[in-house]
């Protein structure tokens, strides 16, 4: 099974189009950037050029990528309520039987 791109698991798929692959890097646009956007080139493996890109050039979207990592922090913690409510339930059940 091939693993996903750290681009693909990132909050940053929302402000970046994706355009290619060659493994190890990923080529995206900016969507805030003018219609003439430029592409980056990210390793596979980081986002960290596309949060500096972000930092930089559009100082003001900063807030929208805090705002979109406590949305993903607060999904990854209901999941995790969600699994151990599951487990306990589960756990239950067979030592009841």
């Amino acid at each position: 099974m091939e693993s996903k791109s750290s681009f693909e698991r990132s909050i940053y798929r929302e402000l970046f189009d994706f355009v290619s692959s060659d493994g190890k890097n990923i080529d995206v646009k900016c969507k805030l950037c003018p219609p003439t956007r430029k592409t980056y080139k990210t390793s596979a493996n980081s986002t960290s050029n596309l949060k500096k890109h972000i930092e930089t050039s559009h100082p003001s979207a900063v807030g929208k990528i805090q705002s979109l990592k406590r949305q993903a922090a607060d999904a990854s913690v209901d999941k995790s309520i969600e699994a151990k409510k599951s487990f306990t339930q589960t756990y239950i059940a067979i030592a009841i039987n």
